[in-house]
């Protein structure tokens, strides 16, 4: 795939296999993670997969930055995606079937 072999040389220690259930986000600036996200979003073959995010231990600004982050960036772009958030660590985000999107619930 065209795509995976870009994404392998722009990010060449991120997992660039769409059909993963794991992409871990948590060592990248927010600009590179957002980045990332879309091309995950665009090219996973899965319904549902894992979005690491970390929970900040070694960032200068609060903890969970990164998840709220991302956990807004995809409110606000990509409704079309659910996101759970089991644990301190990650994300896991579930495509919404067509009926229903639109739905607030």
């Amino acid at each position: 795939m065209k795509s995976s072999r870009a994404t392998s040389k722009i990010f060449p220690r991120l997992n660039s296999d769409p059909s993963s259930t794991k992409f871990d986000l948590h060592t990248l600036s927010y600009g590179s993670a957002y980045l990332y996200l879309d091309w995950i979003l665009k090219n996973t073959k899965q319904p549902s997969f894992q979005l690491i995010t970390g929970i900040g231990h070694h960032s200068p600004h609060e903890f969970f930055e990164m998840k709220n982050k991302v956990k807004n960036y995809l409110k606000n772009t990509s409704p079309e995606w659910t996101v759970k958030d089991p644990n301190p660590g990650y994300l896991i985000l579930s495509k919404r079937s067509d009926s229903l999107l639109g739905s607030p619930f």
